[in-house]
């Protein structure tokens, strides 16, 4: 499938954005709730979810242990949106883990692909008019 395809596959349109954002697991395995919260940075952000770029210094493992933690864990996530007087709040699971590819370590960046599982309606409304005005802008 070529990418077009793969990306007229998605249900909300996506930017490239970079916005901060703090993460806790809030369910799942107890190793991974004790982990404390996470403050990471997007590389893009849609209505439906964001994928979060988790670098090398990340506290969590990265290995099929931190992998399993990701993947069967609920996320409580902070949203520093510009211009939003405070953090959104929303829940999410994640759905996909970036992982090392041979010869290509150097461009390597670990994340997660999360897809918002619970978002109250204004924040959801706050989320869509960002991404509205970055893609204005752009």
């Amino acid at each position: 499938m070529s990418a077009g395809a793969q990306e007229n596959k998605r249900r909300h349109p996506r930017v490239h954005q970079a916005v901060q954002v703090r993460f806790r697991f809030v369910g799942g395995p107890p190793l991974a709730r004790s982990q404390g919260p996470i403050d990471a940075v997007t590389r893009d952000i849609s209505e439906g979810g964001m994928f979060i770029e988790l670098g090398r210094q990340s506290r969590l493992r990265d290995d099929a242990i931190g992998n399993y933690f990701l993947f069967k864990s609920t996320i409580e996530l902070e949203i520093s949106l510009a211009g939003a007087p405070h953090p959104l709040r929303v829940q999410g699971k994640p759905v996909w883990i970036e992982k090392k590819v041979p010869g290509r370590e150097a461009d390597y960046c670990r994340g997660v692909a999360v897809q918002f599982t619970k978002v109250e309606p204004e924040d959801a409304a706050r989320i869509r008019d960002f991404i509205q005005n970055v893609l204005s802008e752009g």
